[in-house]
């Protein structure tokens, strides 16, 4: 029974770490069409909830310079 108890946490904590996984990239893709409709750096980080770095990264890799 205590196998099955652990297989189970372990099971549970990889459905968690899915769905954060999910919702992180969720965010990224939201900054990323704000960026590309030109939305302000200050709107971007409130909606998306994500780091300013994190935005930059995006905006990089999607060859756009945010000022």
């Amino acid at each position: 029974m205590l196998l099955l108890s652990r297989e189970a946490e372990k099971f549970a904590e990889g459905r968690i770490e899915g769905r954060i996984e999910g919702i992180d990239e969720t965010r990224k893709g939201m900054a990323a069409d704000m960026i590309m409709e030109g939305e302000p750096l200050s709107k971007i980080l409130k909606y998306s909830r994500l780091a300013e770095n994190t935005i930059f990264a995006i905006a990089k890799s999607l060859g756009v310079n945010l000022a």
